[in-house]
């Protein structure tokens, strides 16, 4: 009946709002406590025990790999838009922000012994003719203790170094009255004065994969 009741409670977890970022991993699934009762709770993890745990693959477990971030949407959406010159010319953004290949980030946990793991994973960034987002490398680290006998208290932090987004500018010639000035490629047809749309100019690191988390679990 326990058993029954945990792995409802932790189907229920998996449907709120998941934390690091990650498309299927929720932390009831890396769970730090005895081996049985791990198995109990989630058999589709291999979870080490004390002995095993000595083994790096062993104790490593993949907990997120994904294409595509925050900061990677956030530029794509930029590819459908564009303006119109003083001439009537069409500028569109597409060639400017399009890329070959997609942010890509992968995750693990290690388990360093019952209670305590170690998250580390990167990205691979990407880039495009404007607009830079650089490798960037995760680590973190999650501590559970048992509390009572159905009770659990977990404390988790991760941060990223590198990650950011970073966009270029343009250079645009304004005629006779402006002549050629630096500007804001998405902004070049705007009211602002050209060094003003520098101001707007993206430079933003990935804050979804940074964070700290305290979690008390109690299961009945």
């Amino acid at each position: 009946m326990l058993k029954q009741k945990v792995i409802s409670l932790l189907l229920k977890s998996v449907a709120t709002p998941l934390f690091l970022g990650l498309a299927t991993f929720h932390l009831a699934h890396a769970n730090l406590l005895e081996p049985e009762y791990q198995q109990a709770t989630n058999p589709s993890i291999p979870w080490a025990s004390s002995t095993e745990a000595d083994n790096f693959f062993d104790a490593t477990h993949l907990l997120d790999m994904r294409q595509g971030s925050i900061l990677s949407d956030k530029v794509s959406d930029f590819r459908s838009m564009g303006y119109e010159t003083a001439t009537g010319k069409r500028v569109n953004f597409n060639k400017w922000y399009s890329t070959k290949w997609t942010d890509f980030r992968i995750l693990w946990m290690t388990q360093i012994d019952k209670q305590n793991g170690f998250i580390w994973g990167f990205s691979t960034g990407e880039k495009g003719v404007k607009y830079n987002i650089s490798p960037g490398l995760t680590l973190g680290f999650i501590h559970q203790r048992e509390l009572g006998k159905n009770m659990s208290f977990t404390i988790q932090g991760t941060t990223v170094i590198g990650g950011w987004l970073k966009e270029k500018s343009c250079m645009a010639d304004y005629g006779e009255i402006g002549g050629v000035q630096e500007v804001n490629c998405r902004l070049a047809a705007s009211t602002l004065e050209p060094k003003e749309t520098l101001k707007y100019l993206l430079n933003e690191r990935p804050k979804e994969d940074s964070m700290l988390m305290v979690k008390f679990t109690y299961l009945f």
